[in-house]
């Protein structure tokens, strides 16, 4: 295979990376190009207001007027560095409690904007304004916010290596639809945001518009979508003073009744329950949490997954007690996985900053199922910056069962030296029923400029080596999942080529490979998987896939192959479907043979008014003994969701599901009311049923009553 290196001349050089900014305030067409000019450019001076606004999504407010105005000019997709094809104008301000934002969203054709009222985080296919607070000034981590034109929130946390929807903030919002588009309003606390505690402050802020009939991102800040951390691109807020002197302290009392009905052995159980989760700040950058009897009983069903592996899904978490800095415990190993503590009656967590530390600990005691023992869990991080953007961290986790004690110690680093990062991992595991300790780790370098993305990793785990508060999914060669010691090399790439011609908008190939071999030289897996997606126009888009795999099991290897297609089509954001099909040669796992293997799956997202969603879906996964031969495994699983928005905080879900392999089907129904995140009402009812032998039989009947109200003092 031949590489073909394009290097740019010393200039050019200079103009991208910003060595002669004032070099790179060129004139493109006439008109100034926004990804080439100084950050400073786009400062933003925030006013500071006696009288709030009132957030109603009108903008009448004196305050706005008063206030400076900041246009999204530029688009980041689909033609990057292009002018917006629509206008947009934001506002802020602030008083000591809290900061206010506000927007104008013009619209050439505004009985097209797509606005459905659902539920809070459920917006991702409406239009929408995103804006997003680097409270901390480091370019590592920000909170950030959504609303859609009526209103509807979501928010979360991101980082210069990914994101996170998990985290709930406390804040208001207000929308409202227009003649000229539509217009945004809201108020978020200083409470919720997590800052340093000084008196002047100089936060960072980004804006990113979503026009959905175009597949149109415009942002305020301009950045290329593989820049090497997008978190550069962002502009400072100058003029924040004497905020968030406020202690926080948060109180969150549940109530529960649950009501269980089994009809096959004539069982009946009623179960009331309580319990409450207190946060403490004593500055805006320490926090402490607290939970007795947290609640994590489920009020809607499950989603019924294909696995035909024997690895287990990676579940998200959303769980308020282990939400605070969730970031900080995202390291390239996920040595600490929640989910492992299933049933917690008491927990305690500390989180905080302060100067270029962060750092987060927590204990948690949970039950062990049918049994009067607890498991205990011990976990703490510090992390600190070095350099610009790039951070040392060092983290412990200790398990204490019945059975066994796990302790695992590790330090990780991501240093940055654009268009370069280095990243990595290293740790080591004593389990005190296993011979010795044992380690792994792992060492990445990743380039990303000029819409190339590639990186290369090399990775190592020891035999033995064990987290039980973690999520390392153990690369087993036999049934047995016998620990195993390996090295794994892969090498990926994507390159996204920017058409917008002929209704193309990008085309983006990529390639990855890895190979992994055993410490004594034996090869255990080889991967290749060619990549290509396509997006036109309209919301379509088309993905083709492919992977070419040789997998040791039971010491004999098996010669593996698969490709797929992916169709996702929604060109008004009120229609849409997905469809994605796959076959190919497979491993069967557990018959320790190859099989012929096909997937397919087929999902409709239908609004036919704003407050009403129906998703059907249905899925299918078959294998035969080869290609054309006999089948040997067939299951669908079928699934329609029905949700009705009374109004933003009051809404009702129908469930149901079935498959056909488990003869299982679902039928849940919730009727909830969310007045704000941990205030919340919750009526349930679920009911299991099995198809057996002509006979289909209710095997248990649950009612949930959920009460929760968050005081916040």
């Amino acid at each position: 295979m031949q590489f073909v290196i394009i290097i740019p001349s010393f200039i050019t050089i200079m103009l991208l990376t910003g060595i002669f900014p004032s070099m790179a305030t060129v004139l493109d067409s006439g008109s100034v190009n926004l990804c080439k000019m100084p950050l400073n450019y786009f400062n933003i001076n925030i006013t500071k207001i006696d009288q709030p606004p009132i957030i109603d999504g009108v903008l009448s407010d004196p305050c706005w007027t008063r206030s400076a105005s900041y246009n999204i000019q530029a688009q980041n997709s689909p033609d990057m560095e292009a002018p917006a094809t629509e206008s947009t104008i934001c506002y802020y301000a602030y008083d000591s409690q809290n900061l206010y934002f506000a927007a104008r969203c013009y619209d050439s054709e505004p009985d097209k904007v797509v606005a459905n009222l659902r539920r809070r985080e459920d917006i991702g296919e409406d239009d929408f304004l995103f804006f997003s607070f680097d409270t901390y000034n480091d370019k590592k981590s920000s909170f950030y916010f959504i609303i859609n034109p009526l209103g509807v929130q979501a928010d979360g946390n991101q980082w210069a290596t990914g994101s996170d929807e998990s985290w709930d903030g406390v804040w208001t919002s207000a929308g409202k639809l227009t003649e000229f588009g539509w217009q945004i309003e809201a108020a978020i606390p200083f409470k919720t945001l997590r800052f340093p505690n000084q008196d002047t402050l100089i936060w960072r802020t980004q804006i990113l518009r979503f026009i959905k009939r175009k597949n149109e991102m415009d942002a305020y800040v301009p950045f290329r979508k593989t820049d090497n951390n997008q978190m550069e691109r962002m502009a400072e807020i100058h003029g924040l003073s004497s905020i968030g002197g406020d202690m926080i302290l948060n109180i969150t009392p549940y109530i529960t009744n649950r009501y269980d009905d089994f009809p096959d052995n004539n069982d009946k159980y009623n179960e009331f329950n309580g319990g409450a989760d207190i946060k403490y700040g004593p500055a805006p950058n320490i926090i402490f949490d607290a939970t007795i009897n947290p609640d994590f009983g489920q009020v809607e069903a499950d989603y019924d997954y294909i696995n035909l592996t024997p690895y287990e899904f990676y579940l998200q978490e959303k769980r308020p007690f282990f939400l605070e800095m969730v970031e900080l415990f995202q390291t390239p190993y996920t040595l600490f996985y929640s989910r492992r503590i299933a049933d917690p009656d008491a927990g305690i967590r500390m989180t905080g900053k302060i100067d270029k530390f962060s750092f987060a600990a927590f204990y948690a005691r949970d039950n062990v199922d049918y049994s009067d023992s607890k498991d205990n869990f011990l976990v703490a991080r510090v992390e600190r910056e070095i350099m610009d953007q790039s951070f040392m961290g060092f983290m412990v986790t200790s398990v204490d069962r019945p059975a066994y004690n796990n302790i695992v110690a590790a330090g990780d680093w991501n240093i940055k030296m654009a268009p370069l990062t280095f990243s990595g991992q290293l740790a080591l595991s004593d389990t005190d029923t296993l011979d010795g300790p044992s380690g792994l780790g792992q060492a990445k370098i990743s380039f990303y400029r000029y819409n190339i993305n590639a990186a290369y990793r090399y990775s190592f785990i020891e035999k033995h080596f064990y987290t039980a508060a973690g999520y390392v999914t153990p690369q087993v060669v036999d049934m047995y999942y016998t620990p195993l010691s390996y090295r794994t090399h892969l090498f990926s790439a994507n390159y996204e080529w920017q058409i917008n011609k002929y209704s193309l908008q990008t085309i983006t190939p990529s390639f990855s490979t890895y190979v992994r071999h055993d410490y004594d030289g034996r090869r255990l897996m080889r991967n290749y998987s060619p990549y290509l997606n396509i997006n036109l126009n309209r919301n379509i888009g088309f993905t083709f896939s492919s992977s070419i795999d040789e997998i040791l099991w039971e010491n004999e290897y098996f010669d593996l192959y698969a490709f797929g297609v992916n169709l996702g089509v929604n060109p008004t954001g009120y229609l849409g479907a997905n469809v994605y099909y796959a076959e190919g040669k497979a491993l069967d796992y557990w018959n320790i043979r190859s099989v012929w293997q096909k997937e397919f799956n087929l999902g409709i997202s239908w609004n036919p008014i704003r407050q009403l969603e129906i998703l059907p879906s249905v899925s299918h996964a078959s294998q035969y003994e080869y290609q054309h031969g006999p089948e040997t495994y067939s299951q669908w699983i079928g699934l329609l969701r029905i949700g009705y928005q009374f109004n933003k905080n009051a809404f009702t879900k129908i469930f149901v599901q079935g498959n056909d392999y488990s003869d299982i089907y679902v039928g849940n129904f919730l009727l909830g009311y969310i007045l704000s995140p941990g205030s919340t009402l919750y009526l349930a009812y679920n009911s299991n049923y099995r198809d057996s032998d002509d006979d289909f039989s209710v095997i248990d009947r649950i009612i949930f009553l959920k009460l929760s109200y968050q005081f916040r003092l």
